[in-house]
């Protein structure tokens, strides 16, 4: 059962990764990274629920770094810069940790009924207990009548 739902996770998210390689692809098919596909790339981000400030911030490392390079950059070279500053907002391109937060975070997680949300968030909230974190845990749910 378990692994059902993993399948049904996975194959989900790879519709939603196909769905942002093909808007991504689309906006850098011209050839040229140009206001255009810098523009079309960060509505493929929004779409994806990167969130608007990110977004904008991963555009823009992108236009600098264009610049920066002269323009005339290849297509791969921009997915591979995208790719790179992804991974740094995430924590994990150059082994830089993220600064040690002072105030309480808040995750919420959120899904399809039956999609693994409760076992995925256990194992969250573990890996956060065994790094040293206080975790506390709240749950709704909506029943049908």
């Amino acid at each position: 059962m378990v692994m059902n739902a993993i399948h049904r996770m996975a194959a989900g998210l790879a519709k939603s990764r196909a769905q942002f390689g093909d808007l991504v692809d689309e906006a850098l098919g011209r050839g040229v990274f140009d206001d255009d596909a810098a523009d079309e790339i960060e509505e493929a981000l929004i779409v994806s629920d990167v969130g608007p400030e990110l977004a904008m911030e991963l555009v823009d490392h992108l236009r600098k770094f264009v610049k920066d390079a002269g323009g005339g950059v290849t297509r791969e070279t921009v997915l591979e810069m995208l790719a790179l500053n992804i991974s740094r907002v995430l924590g994990g391109a150059s082994g830089e940790e993220k600064p040690e937060k002072t105030s309480p975070e808040v995750w919420v997680i959120v899904g399809v009924n039956g999609t693994g949300k409760t076992t995925t968030t256990a194992k969250l909230a573990y890996q956060q207990v065994e790094s040293g974190k206080k975790v506390l845990l709240g749950a709704a749910d909506t029943f049908r009548a």
